[in-house]
């Protein structure tokens, strides 16, 4: 692992480092090794050379090669010394390198160190440009640091633990020779990517050195060979630390870091003096105690070195290894995106690679060779946000062969549908038809049907292609006009009309607005179809919200349709957001000759104000929809900072307004953890307006967690306490369909998952040979009051409920921990402690933008945060504020900030037959 923490004054950082106030000086007789290290360094030249007391604190001070860095500020030069990267392999690591006195191990740990602080330098050495009254950037890349590396080999509670202090100085040098003073926050931006490099590094020469390697969670490794029992004698400081994380109801998971620096600052043991032959003789003993010859586990290593062919066998079956792992990093990456970048791809890969002790340059020459071998295909780019630079860049981005030839089968199929359908209506009956339902319109008050809608109902009405689709945007009442209509006539036609839609709730509003009787999901149809149930004849299928199809799904339902002879009709917007799994396919068929009729005119925004906001939005027009929104369409409320400011503020708006407007407002928070923590702030205001009791109960509710197909079959995505549901039955296992069981333990050696059912059945689980048909969820802790909002967020037939159902709690039961909830079908529903099929619920005071999309409300409240890169996109705008009728307001942390991201990031997917275009648009972060 790699730590960093700022270094508040030189004074101590030089006793603390050179006297005696670090753990390895609890001994009588120790030295610390210590050197000067990075490009700095070599430009001082004084690269690996002793770190000198007087010259560590001259430069802590500021004073590099005669120049002075700091400010001259209150009557004094004013200058922050530097950080200390702390650098500390697993324990394991420490019991050979200490114990086992395997000197091979502690040069392997230095070399980390160094390959760690040289990945820094590439990212994060920058300085600040004196030009505030100037264009262009205000910050510059350098590509040195000057560091001050001390190792030491105890922890506080005297046990092994091998680690370096980097003491990287706030210092960097221009090309013109010149020391400036470090931009810090790049250094905390590389912080995760510089622990796994030195993981990686250290993993990588431990097994050339004859060590085997166990992966574990979290891109760590352990040395196989050294016990649980001897890694858990030895870290005593780890057991304290984490027991005082559980007084304060924390682990180190979820602790924040300013809690777990602040508990192993307070939790440091007593100083006591010891011999180190003493503390070697200790270790020895303990190791003995705990089942381990540390010993023989070094000479196996060694006598494996000994032989000649050794290193070539090693790297031989590393590049075999590494294959698979580019294999699982290919199909992780492109479940989710058609193109990926070379820079998504490497990090992927490097990750997975640090538990099979495989070096980032054996990834990168895999990688050379997937590309000669056409696995990857490159000449494409795509646009990346770079939080170092803060600004948008060309990556280099890959595709494949498989995502190449599918979008290729989903174009063939559209195309050879053209032209192949009978015509079931002549002119006049549609003219008939639309006659009578402009008339019907008229007659509920409505001002008759746009051109649009009447454009697309001729059209659709009257082609002689078998897939068509309608294009229209949010709030062009495509559903309660057209859809309805096309439904009706062509059921008159002895049609059997399915209406289709990705999710359970889109496919009730499409049941209700267009008055289907037969709606279901997309991906049950698909199961249905390949579980070889036919359809009937002389089908039309109407599939609603078909932006948010995969390309995968898209190609399979057009496929389906073609062998059935079945008719479709896509319906949706392509301006809005598009599906979580690869492809953007509904505007990629629209960009290659899918006939399409367009519904542009927008009849949702009563407020004229709020409907030129959302006509910029849906072009991409950031600061024109903020100008207009000002105008009448609502407001901009600006609270710099962290969000707490920005939540009570919601909630005051919220509180305040009559209950008839609160039951017609949506807020929206585009991530799970503003959603979450803006939902706790607005119960709190509920709370005090008496629209919640103050009785409550705690319970429990199951979040899903979100792994590709690809991290299901790894067990180490799972953690002890998650909650596995098999969404099939697995006879030979004696595991039932729908079945929860819950992890007991992860077996990193055996790649399994220890399970155990609410009866207290158990099951060893290899994700990797079966139960692919599985979803793991992670229990949260929560409290519900009566009067509490609910969401369902699980289809469950058994008790009528689907994802998206909205209830409300009735009464609780404090003694029992249960809760009844009456959800708005009619249907009632207890919420339990005890029973994992009742926790599929959430609070339904605040949607993500995602859930967002197909709703319709008075009101909308956009907490729109500008650091939340991936978040702010044109689509997630447009999306979020076209689901008001009459007003809009947006909460941000800085209005310009957010317009500039806006208007870069479109939030589009890229397909894999878009080859680079001649400007920029598509985005990866």
């Amino acid at each position: 692992m790699m730590t960093l923490a700022p270094i508040r004054s030189a004074a101590h950082a030089a006793s603390y480092f050179e006297r005696g106030d670090h753990a390895d000086y609890y001994l009588t007789d120790d030295v610390c090794p210590s050197s000067w290290e990075g490009e700095g360094a070599k430009l001082l030249a004084i690269q690996g050379n002793e770190v000198e007391p007087e010259r560590f604190k001259r430069y802590l001070g500021g004073e590099i090669a005669g120049q002075m860095i700091g400010t001259y500020r209150e009557g004094e030069w004013q200058h922050k010394p530097g950080w200390d990267l702390q650098f500390s392999p697993p324990k394991s690591v420490s019991v050979v390198a200490l114990i086992g006195n395997d000197e091979r191990v502690i040069k392997a740990h230095d070399q980390a160190v160094r390959e760690a602080m040289a990945m820094l330098e590439n990212s994060a050495a920058w300085t600040r440009l004196n030009n505030r009254n100037q264009s262009g950037p205000n910050q510059l890349a350098t590509g040195n640091l000057l560091a001050a590396v001390f190792r030491h080999d105890t922890s506080r509670s005297l046990d092994p633990q091998l680690h370096s202090h980097a003491v990287v100085l706030n210092a960097t040098r221009k090309e013109n020779g010149q020391w400036r003073s470090l931009e810090s926050h790049h250094l905390y931006l590389a912080q995760k990517e510089a622990g796994l490099a030195y993981r990686q590094s250290l993993a990588a020469q431990l097994r050339e050195l004859g060590y085997d390697i166990q992966r574990m969670p979290d891109a760590n490794f352990e040395v196989v060979g050294v016990t649980d029992a001897a890694l858990g004698e030895f870290s005593k400081r780890r057991d304290v630390v984490d027991q005082k994380l559980s007084d304060l109801g924390y682990t180190r998971e979820t602790a924040p870091a300013y809690i777990k620096e602040k508990v192993a600052h307070e939790s440091r043991a007593t100083k006591k003096r010891v011999e180190r032959e003493a503390l070697y003789k200790d270790w020895v003993t303990r190791s003995e105690g705990a089942g381990m010859n540390v010993a023989r586990l070094v000479e196996i290593a060694n006598e494996r070195c000994a032989d000649p062919d050794w290193i070539a066998r090693c790297r031989s079956d590393s590049f075999d290894v590494s294959q698979k792992i580019f294999d699982q990093a290919i199909r992780s990456l492109s479940e989710r995106d058609a193109v990926f970048s070379a820079q998504a791809l490497q990090a992927k890969m490097n990750e997975l690679a640090v538990g099979y002790g495989i070096s980032a340059a054996v990834v990168n020459k895999t990688i050379e060779t997937a590309v000669d071998k056409d696995l990857l295909m490159g000449d494409r780019t795509v646009k990346s946000y770079c939080r170092h630079t803060k600004g948008w860049q060309q990556l280099p981005a890959y595709t494949t062969p498989e995502h190449v030839a599918l979008e290729e089968k989903m174009i063939n199929t559209m195309r050879e549908a053209q032209g192949k359908a009978l015509p079931e209506f002549s002119l006049y009956q549609v003219e008939q038809v639309l006659a009578a339902a402009e008339n019907e319109s008229r007659a509920q008050g409505y001002d008759g049907w746009t051109s649009g809608q009447v454009g697309s109902v001729r059209g659709v009405m009257l082609s002689d292609d078998n897939i068509v689709a309608i294009q229209g945007y949010a709030g062009t009442a495509k559903t309660t006009t057209a859809l309805k209509t096309i439904a009706e006539q062509y059921a008159l036609k002895g049609y059997d009309v399915v209406g289709m839609a990705p999710s359970a709730s889109a496919c009730e509003s499409l049941a209700e607005g267009a008055r289907l009787y037969n709606v279901k999901t997309v991906a049950s149809h698909l199961l249905r179809e390949r579980h070889g149930k036919q359809e009937p004849q002389r089908q039309l299928w109407l599939v609603d919200e078909a932006s948010l199809l995969s390309t995968k799904d898209m190609t399979q339902l057009l496929s389906q349709a073609q062998a059935t002879q079945a008719r479709v009709v896509l319906v949706g917007d392509v301006k809005q957001l598009g599906s979580v799994e690869a492809g953007a396919a509904f505007r990629q068929l629209q960009e290659n000759g899918m006939q399409t009729f367009k519904l542009d005119e927008i009849v949702r925004q009563t407020n004229r104000e709020l409907l030129q906001t959302v006509e910029h939005s849906l072009q991409g027009e950031a600061r024109e929809a903020m100008e207009s929104l000002e105008k009448g369409g609502g407001e901009i409320v600006e609270f710099a900072g962290k969000a707490d400011a920005r939540h009570a503020a919601i909630v005051k708006q919220y509180i305040e307004m009559p209950e008839v407007q609160r039951q017609n407002c949506l807020i929206i928070d585009p991530s799970r953890e503003g959603r979450d923590q803006l939902s706790q702030a607005l119960r709190g205001g509920l709370k005090s307006i008496g629209q919640l009791s103050e009785q409550e109960i705690n319970t429990r509710r199951l979040e899903r967690v979100d792994l590709t197909q690809a991290c299901r079959k790894d067990a180490l995505n799972y953690k002890v306490g998650d909650v596995v549901q098999f969404l099939r039955e697995y006879k030979s296992k004696e595991v039932a369909k729908g079945s929860y069981w819950q992890v007991s333990a992860v077996e990193p050696s055996l790649g399994v998952v220890e399970l155990q059912s609410s009866t207290g059945e158990q099951r060893i689980w290899n994700p990797l040979a079966w139960g692919a048909k599985s979803q793991a969820y992670r229990p949260k802790e929560c409290a519900l009051a009566i009067g509490d909002k609910v969401i369902c967020t699980s289809n469950n037939r058994d008790i009528g409920l689907s994802n998206g159902t909205r209830g409300v709690v009735k009464s609780i039961d404090v003694d029992r921990g249960f809760a009844e909830v009456e959800y708005a079908n009619g249907h009632l529903a207890t919420i339990t402690l005890d029973a994992h099929g009742a926790q599929h619920w959430n609070y339904d005071y605040v949607s993500t933008v995602h859930a967002s999309q197909g709703k319709t409300t008075e009101r909308v409240i956009y907490h729109a945060e500008s650091a939340r890169i991936n978040l702010a996109s044109q689509k997630a705008l447009y999306v979020a504020l076209s689901r008001a009728k009459e007003q809009a307001t947006v909460y941000t942390d800085n209005r310009q900030r957010l317009i500039e991201h806006i208007q870069e990031h479109t939030g589009e997917k890229a397909n894999a037959l878009e080859v680079q275009r001649s400007g920029p648009e598509f985005e990866l972060l």
